[in-house]
C-alpha cells in the first residue's frame, strides 16, 4: 500500500466518522435506516485509488518509453591505430603523431608519402550507467505491482456463485481488471527490449537508488525518479492494519444486525471497549479490543445447560502481510479481500460479504438428528468421530459441532468451524 493510498483511506474513515460514530452502529434504530452502500467497502475503496494508480503508471512508462529511444550513456573514448581506408575523417590532434612515427607510412615514389595506419580516437557508447539501473529497477516495481493489483482486481469480478452475466464488461471491476491486463503487457513488451535486457543483465544489487545530476536535471528521468521515490516510502504497517480493522467494523455490526443479533447495552461498556449480542436467546456473543490491532470474539451458546464457550481473535492486515506461520489457531486474519482461517484463504468482493460470512463461521446452525448425527459427521459422514464435553470433532475433516436443543424440541447442530 502506497502512501497516498493510506492518506486515502485516513480520508474514508474521516467521512464515516462525521456521519456517525461507531457507537452509533449499536443502535437498531440506525443500523435500520442503513444500505449496504452507505457502509465503507474496502475492495471498493481498492477499485478508486487502484484507478488513479492505473493513471499514473501509465503517465510514468510513457516517460520511460521516451528515454528508452535517447537514453544517457557512459561514452568512453580511446586511441587506437587502423587502417588508413577506414577512417573517414582525421583528428587534427592526432595528425602529428601519425606524421612522427614512420612505421605507419609507405612511400609510392619518393614525393608520394602515404600512410598505411593511422592514429584515430575509437569511440564506444555504453548503456550500463547508474541511472539506467536505476531504470530497470523501476521498470521491475512498476511490473510487481501491476502484477499483485491485476490478481486482487479479479476477486471482484463475477464468479459463477452470483447472478447476472458474467461478461458485463461495462463494470468498474471489469474495466479496471482489463486495464491492469494491458498495463502488465505494455511492462512486458519494455522489458523484451535490447535495453532492458542489456542492462539488467549486468545491474548490480542496489538496495535504494539516490539522486545524481541526471536524475534531477534529465527532464525525464526526473519524474521517473520521483514516482520511484513516493513508491518506495514507507508506510506505517500498524497505522494500516487499524485502518482497515476501523474500516470494516460497521459492516460487522450492520451484518449482526441483520442476522438478528441485538446490542446489550447493561453487558457492555463502550469505555472498556467491550460489546455484547445476543441472538434469540440461543448465543451471546462478546466482541473485546485486547490489545492493537487484535479483537476477541467470544461466543457462548445459550441452549447448552453446561454452558460452552469459544473464543476467537480476529487480526486485521493489509493485503500481502499474512503471516501465516506466527498465527495461532484459534486466530482469523482480515484483510481488505480475504478471511484467512487456518490453511484456507477466502476472498470477498465486499467487505459486507466477507463480515456476514465471518459471523456465520462462528455460529452456524443446522437441523439435524442426535441420534443419528452422534455416530456420522454431518460434514463427510465419517464415522470417525471424538467426544470433547460438549464437543463432536470429526477425526477425518475436522468439523467440530455441539447439539443444542431449542425451545420447540428441535435438535440442532451448532457448526463451529464452517468455511
Amino acid at each position: 500500500m502506497l502512501e497516498r493510498e493510506k492518506r486515502f483511506l485516513e480520508t474514508q474513515k474521516q467521512e464515516r466518522e462525521a456521519k456517525a460514530s461507531l457507537s452509533s452502529f449499536t443502535y437498531p434504530s440506525f443500523l435500520s435506516t442503513l444500505k449496504e452502500e452507505d457502509l465503507p467497502s474496502l475492495p471498493s475503496l481498492f477499485l478508486t485509488t487502484t484507478k488513479d494508480e492505473v493513471k499514473r503508471i501509465k503517465k510514468t512508462l510513457s516517460y520511460i518509453i521516451s528515454i528508452l529511444h535517447n537514453p544517457h550513456l557512459s561514452h568512453k573514448e580511446e586511441i587506437a591505430i587502423v587502417k588508413s581506408q577506414m577512417v573517414s575523417s582525421y583528428d587534427d590532434d592526432l595528425l602529428e603523431a601519425t606524421r612522427e612515427d614512420s612505421s605507419l607510412w609507405s612511400m609510392k615514389g619518393r614525393s608520394n608519402p602515404l600512410p598505411k595506419e593511422i592514429y584515430t580516437r575509437l569511440s564506444d557508447d555504453d548503456l550500463c550507467i547508474y541511472e539506467n539501473f536505476f531504470l530497470t529497477a523501476f521498470i521491475d516495481i512498476l511490473s510487481e505491482e501491476v502484477s499483485q493489483r491485476e490478481i486482487l482486481s479479479s476477486h471482484l469480478l463475477k464468479s459463477l456463485k452470483e447472478k447476472g452475466s458474467l461478461s458485463s464488461n461495462e463494470e468498474e471491476s471489469s474495466l479496471l481488471y482489463l486495464s491492469l491486463v494491458n498495463l502488465r503487457k505494455k511492462i512486458e513488451r519494455i522489458k523484451d527490449t535490447p535495453f532492458y535486457k542489456v542492462v539488467k543483465k549486468r545491474r548490480p544489487d542496489i538496495a535504494r537508488y539516490e539522486a545524481t545530476n541526471i536524475l534531477i536535471h534529465d527532464p525525464l528521468y526526473h519524474v521517473v525518479y520521483k514516482d520511484y521515490l513516493e513508491r518506495i516510502k514507507p508506510v506505517e504497517e500498524k497505522e494500516v492494519n487499524q485502518l482497515i480493522e476501523e474500516l470494516t467494523l460497521p459492516s460487522f455490526f450492520y451484518a449482526l444486525y441483520q442476522q438478528g443479533y441485538r446490542y446489550k447495552e447493561e453487558e457492555s461498556s463502550l469505555k472498556d471497549n467491550r460489546l455484547v449480542y445476543v441472538k434469540d436467546k440461543e448465543v451471546k456473543l462478546t466482541l473485546e479490543k485486547k490489545e492493537e490491532n487484535k479483537i476477541s470474539v467470544t461466543i457462548e451458546s445459550l441452549l447448552l445447560t453446561e454452558g460452552d464457550k469459544e473464543e476467537t481473535y480476529l487480526l486485521s492486515f493489509r493485503e500481502g502481510e499474512k503471516k501465516r506461520e506466527t498465527r495461532k489457531e484459534n486466530e482469523i486474519l482480515i484483510t481488505p479481500f480475504s478471511l484467512i482461517k487456518g490453511k484456507e484463504e477466502h476472498f470477498y468482493s465486499s467487505t459486507l460479504s466477507l463480515c456476514e460470512s465471518l459471523l456465520s463461521s462462528f455460529y452456524y446452525l443446522k437441523e439435524g438428528e442426535e441420534d443419528i448425527y452422534s455416530h456420522v459427521c454431518p460434514n463427510c459422514l465419517s464415522s470417525h468421530l471424538e467426544r470433547e464435553g460438549n464437543k463432536v470433532i470429526c477425526s477425518s475433516c475436522h468439523t467440530t459441532y455441539s447439539f443444542l436443543k431449542k425451545e420447540d424440541g428441535s435438535s440442532t447442530l451448532w457448526i463451529r468451524n464452517q468455511e
